[in-house]
């Protein structure tokens, strides 16, 4: 097996994960891992694959399996992942080029090692409680990775609050124990006893002294606040275009979804103030009743079947709403227009009495001023600014409806008798010019009839 092998699988189940399947994906993560295995490492110097990029995909199989095992609650099975991907770093510190410091190079990310660390401790308290010293460890560590990520912040303070809750956690424990051994002191006291108090002070491992400057710099760096509104992310096939509405607790009473063949709408109730998620026109239209919207725990995902299998450049096209924007506010203009003249008239109009026959409706009577309609219609038709060759054919239809009727006459049949290549106003010229037989062609190009054969031009004369 080749590291292209586990790189197939390793996709795929990334793809499964996404969608929520995370039984299929494990399975398809122990493909990956098996096609990794270090007894193909003599197949891999045969076809030039380097051992830190299997080594890298391993590490990455076995992290985000672990994480598979944790959405499914398979805490141990989560633990035994995490800690044997880390134990590819102490192993193959010099495959994966990790330095001393902790940066990894290749295809690694700070992030990558820093999520292992974080399933490590999950998975850690999620069957055993007790041990808070190594689940401690592994979000220091966390912290000091996520501290070397570019715009790291939020996985920063993500580690450190979940580090503040264990510490709180712990403090509580030990408040409840020390409080029971004093209790049993006292009564060792009433009865004569002699007391025996141990040490009740914990002490928790410590951040190495290289890391330790690096998370006391974080830790006394604020907060960002995350933005209100949910984010999204997409991702797509030949046959569907897929959105994850990345937000905890969402119901069908929270997230609205409206979606025709050629829309989507996507409302949100956070906090009791509701936002816009998306809202436009979708890039090519879609199959309205065979989309979907799944409801999980920590996301949405809306499955939206494309009418014709392809891959789209974007979720919506900004050209249709500009289009869009651009025609209403024509109408508002028009509308406005319509308004002011009727306005207008009203005022200038003497009033007119009140009598039987002014109240008897009419055949077709209407109060909107359509003449008031089609000037301002045709105003803004005046008033847009066409660009390149449509601009040119304005110029000429501008020439043509304001000309004489000689002029008219000399554009047709300059056009005409000479192909498209001359176009004059000069009836005097053009009536006594004969442009089929004094051809004239553009420069670089030459007449030429439908045998190939070339044809006698002005300046060949």
């Amino acid at each position: 097996m080749t590291t292209t092998s586990a790189l197939a699988s390793l996709t795929t189940a990334d793809s499964l994960f996404v969608d929520g399947l995370y039984e299929s994906a494990i399975d398809h993560y122990t493909a990956a891992i098996c096609h990794s295995d270090d007894r193909h490492d003599d197949a891999a110097a045969l076809d030039g694959t380097k051992t830190s990029d299997r080594l890298t995909l391993r590490f990455l199989s076995l992290s985000h399996r672990s994480a598979a095992h944790l959405a499914l609650s398979h805490h141990r099975a989560a633990y035994v992942d995490a800690k044997e991907a880390l134990s590819l770093i102490q192993v193959h510190r010099y495959d994966f080029a990790v330095a001393d410091a902790g940066k990894p190079s290749g295809k690694l990310r700070y992030e990558q090692l820093a999520a292992c660390h974080d399933r490590c401790a999950k998975a850690l308290l999620g069957f055993d409680d007790k041990k808070v010293d190594e689940a401690k460890s592994n979000w220091e560590s966390a912290m000091t990775l996520a501290a070397m990520v570019k715009d790291g912040d939020g996985l920063v303070d993500r580690y450190r609050r979940s580090l503040e809750e264990l510490e709180t956690g712990a403090a509580r424990a030990d408040g409840a124990s020390e409080t029971k051994k004093e209790t049993s002191a006292n009564e060792a006291k009433s009865t004569g006893q002699a007391e025996t108090r141990p040490n009740s002070s914990r002490t928790f491992a410590e951040i190495p002294a290289s890391k330790a400057q690096t998370v006391n710099a974080v830790a006394d760096h604020p907060s960002t606040l995350a933005t209100q509104t949910p984010k999204y992310q997409y991702y797509q096939d030949e046959s569907w275009m897929k959105i994850q509405i990345l937000e905890a607790n969402l119901t069908p009473q929270t997230l609205t979804v409206s979606v025709t063949s050629t829309d989507l709408t996507v409302t949100a109730i956070k906090n009791g103030t509701s936002y816009t998620v998306i809202c436009g026109d979708l890039y090519e239209p879609v199959l309205p009743e065979r989309c979907r919207t799944i409801y999980k725990e920590e996301k949405v995902l809306i499955k939206l079947k494309k009418a014709e299998s392809g891959e789209w450049h974007a979720l919506l096209d900004d050209k249709k709403k500009k289009k869009k924007d651009k025609k209403k506010a024509v109408e508002t203009e028009a509308q406005q227009a319509v308004e002011d003249t009727m306005q207008t008239k009203e005022q200038a109009s003497p009033p007119q009495p009140n009598n039987k026959q002014s109240s008897i409706p009419r055949p077709y009577a209407t109060t909107k001023d359509w003449e008031a309609i089609n000037r301002s219609l045709a105003e803004a038709e005046e008033n847009e600014k066409p660009e390149g060759e449509e601009a040119l054919n304005k110029l000429f239809r501008q020439i043509y409806a304001n000309a004489s009727e000689d002029t008219r006459r000399a554009m047709v049949k300059s056009m005409q008798t000479s192909g498209g290549t001359v176009l004059s106003t000069n009836w005097d010229e053009v009536s006594k010019a004969d442009y089929e037989k004094e051809r004239i062609a553009p420069k670089g190009m030459e007449w030429k009839n439908y045998e190939g054969d070339k044809l006698k031009m002005k300046e060949d004369d």
